[in-house]
This record gives C-alpha cells, structure tokens and sequence, in this order.
C-alpha cells in the first residue's frame, strides 16, 4: 500500500564521554564550532605583532579588531561555547590571593593562574568552557 508516511530519522545523539583535564590540545580551524585557544596567541595588528591570552586582547579593548575577533570568538562576544563535561567550577574551591581568599567567581574578572584553571574551567573561560 502507498499510505506509509515517511518518519523523519532522529540525528544520531552525541557521545560525551568524561574527559580529564589535559592541556588543551589546539583546535583546528572549523572544528568544534565556537573554540578559542586558552594560551597566548600572536596576532599582527597594525604592523606590529602582539602576544596575549584572548583574555588579555579583550582587557586592551582589542576585540573591535576583526582578526581578535576571529582568534578570540568566545572572549569577545562573537559565540557562545557552548559548555562541555568538566567546565563545572569547584563551588568549593578557593585560594588564598594578595587581593585575600578567592573563589572561582572571583576569578571571572582576572586573568587566572594556571593552577586555578582545573578547578574553575568556566570563570577561567578554558578552552570550550564559559
């Protein structure tokens, strides 16, 4: 009989399996949608070549440049990443600072230490974290 309605196929569902937390391995260009690198980048602007963490080119007030916009798409408001396993901030963690005892949300407005990063992957805006 020709009175079988054709059923849409569900997308396949994604697998996130749990992931530690490595050093972030560079995203390639295309991949992933809205990535940036956690590191310091070199962008040439103006002549002149600066090296910053895309946190740094945003807290210069570069991010109206197009070529930080595209390094930096997360940390200048171009996408949201979209949040992955393990961006989760330790609600519990805290370290002792010049500035007295900091907690992940304390960290949203500095650029954060390498050892803070593990446990406040989302204040800290790790690689696919926000």
């Amino acid at each position: 009989s020709q009175s079988r309605v054709p059923l849409p196929t569900p997308p396949p569902t994604p697998t996130l399996a749990p992931v530690p937390s490595p050093p972030a391995p560079t995203p390639q260009p295309g991949e992933g949608g809205c990535t940036e690198p956690s590191g310091p980048i070199s962008i040439k602007l103006g002549g002149f070549t600066y090296t910053a963490s895309c946190f740094g080119f945003a807290v210069a007030g570069s991010c109206q440049y197009k070529k930080v916009q595209a390094a930096c798409p997360v940390t200048c408001g171009q996408c949201a990443a979209e949040a992955s396993v393990g961006c989760a901030d330790d609600s519990a963690y805290s370290l002792p600072t010049q500035l007295g005892q900091f907690t992940c949300e304390d960290w949203k407005q500095y650029e954060c230490w390498e050892e803070v990063k593990p446990h406040c992957p989302s204040s800290c805006r790790v690689l696919g974290c926000v």
